[in-house]
């Protein structure tokens, strides 16, 4: 994108609201009573050490200790107590002597989050549905001809091409709709999760708006109209009953912006090139992920500016009256944990990997996991199903009905194809699928290869944990028809995408 300082954007995703995020030894939260014990235990070491010390006077200093270290366990049990189960925690802080020393072990040397962890748990146990004190929406969805496409929205036929060409901002009307029409903010507002409702609608609705400007209408494929189609996706697998008891109205929040800005600024090629060419964005992001991390750094840079910051106005010490943890929890780290889980997610070099953590998941399920005995797993599962739900919407196009799925594949291959011939430009070797010559050949066997090999192994699992969505599966079936008829008939490009 022209005029975008990419550096800018590893930034903001360390930052946001002026907060950076921790590194491995800073920001975690500490109450009162676990900074007054560490000053105390401190002062007592020193006391103890002082040579000379009277026997006495050393055994009484010993017992004050062990009085102070049952004091810790009371009030740092509980953020523990989410890992027991977890073998990796186990064996690493199983000759730990105090749980705040655990605690900062477990955040320091792994990747489990005890703060995130006590933030599923809470937020599972918070209600979500309270009366609504008259609340007025300024969340508004678009009109006219814009709101008959609305109407499709969550369905499993929604043409989200058909919508962003009447739509001026398309990302913002699908957004607005569907906080809107499922009462999502003034759910989030009643459960206390929100500061400010009114002003947390007007910064979305300007942040999603800055969302619409920063994809580029130069990508054929990787544009709005897929960010509102991924929108729309994720909003029918939530509708259907199998996801929607296992997600919370904070999740749907999650969820819904993930996949409004899961490709923002998406610049038309993909990680392979931007590896090949060593580009800025390659460098800034060490050939990892490259356009993932750029997108979600993208979004929280975004996030920056005052006007658009809705993020801040999530909680950052809620408690949950009806949950039985004495814990208060920082609900703008759960929202930023789950938006860079998701969207990293998206990478398609993390599919073979994906897809075997799902069946794990599923598999788990089967034998009866109980969330309540490890709960950082349980966390890591809802992480992975949010995650499957946007991957899912993302590669959706050989699962919808055959006009829309023809138009993103006409998209798509329009895409990769300018890629190849950039490639072909710069003396490149083309990557695979961007092969023009080759690719307006075989179509068909292209997308039966994409069908066959990637989207019926990843939904067969879907399916098996939410019967419900069968219905892709079955629509599925009827476009590997259609493209078993077209390689029977040796269709072309042409053929298949008259002008």
């Amino acid at each position: 994108m022209s005029g975008y300082n990419h550096s800018e954007a590893s930034v903001a995703a360390a930052q946001v609201g002026g907060r950076h995020e921790r590194g491995p030894s800073s920001g975690t939260h500490k109450g009162p009573e676990t900074r007054t014990l560490t000053v105390a235990r401190k002062k007592l070491d020193d006391a103890i050490a002082v040579d000379n010390l009277p026997k006495e006077a050393k055994e009484i200093l010993l017992e004050v200790e062990a009085l102070l270290r049952a004091a810790d366990c009371q009030i740092n049990a509980p953020r523990l107590a989410r890992f027991h189960g977890s073998r990796e925690a186990e064996d690493l802080i199983k000759d730990v002597p105090t749980t705040e020393s655990q605690r900062e072990i477990l955040l320091n040397w792994t990747e489990l989050d005890p703060e995130v962890a006590a933030m599923h748990e809470v937020i599972c146990r918070s209600p979500t549905k309270r009366a609504h004190r008259g609340m007025t929406m300024t969340l508004s969805s678009p009109s006219g001809e814009a709101q008959k496409f609305l109407e499709r929205a969550g369905h499993f036929d929604f043409d989200a091409l058909g919508f962003a060409e009447v739509c001026e901002v398309p990302v913002r009307g699908m957004g607005g709709h569907l906080m809107v029409s499922s009462d999502l903010i003034k759910d989030l507002c009643d459960a206390g999760w929100l500061s400010n409702h009114e002003e947390f609608q007007r910064r979305m609705c300007a942040f999603l708006a800055e969302v619409d400007r920063l994809y580029s209408p130069t990508a054929t494929y990787h544009g709005a109209a897929h960010a509102i189609d991924a929108m729309g996706t994720v909003a029918w697998f939530l509708s259907l009953e199998g996801f929607a008891e296992r997600f919370t109205r904070m999740d749907h929040l999650v969820v819904y912006v993930a996949a409004g800005i899961h490709d923002v600024g998406h610049p038309g090629t993909n990680n392979l090139f931007h590896s090949k060419t060593m580009s800025e964005l390659a460098i800034r992001y060490n050939d990892r992920s490259v356009l993932e991390n750029f997108h979600v750094a993208l979004a929280f840079e975004t996030l920056q500016k005052p006007a658009l910051n809705w993020f801040t106005l999530l909680e950052k010490d809620f408690h949950s009256p009806d949950s039985p943890s004495e814990l208060h929890v920082d609900l703008q780290q759960y929202v930023r944990r789950g938006l860079i889980s998701m969207v990293l997610a998206t990478d398609m070099a993390k599919h073979a990997t994906q897809l075997q953590d799902l069946k794990n998941v599923v598999e788990a399920e089967k034998k009866g996991f109980n969330p309540e005995v490890d709960k950082q797993r349980a966390l890591e599962n809802k992480l992975l199903l949010l995650e499957t739900v946007l991957h899912a919407a993302d590669i959706s196009n050989p699962w919808k009905p055959q006009k829309i799925m023809l138009a993103w594949t006409h998209r798509v291959l329009d895409e990769f194809w300018a890629q190849g011939d950039q490639e072909q430009t710069l003396g490149l070797p083309i990557s695979p699928l961007c092969d023009r010559e080759a690719g307006v050949k075989s179509v068909p066997k292209g997308q039966l290869g994409f069908i066959n090999f990637v989207i019926v192994p990843y939904l067969n699992p879907i399916v098996d944990l939410v019967p419900e969505a069968r219905e892709a599966m079955q629509q599925l079936e009827e476009n590997k028809q259609f493209w078993e008829l077209q390689d029977k008939e040796s269709a072309g490009y042409e053929q298949i995408f008259p002008e």
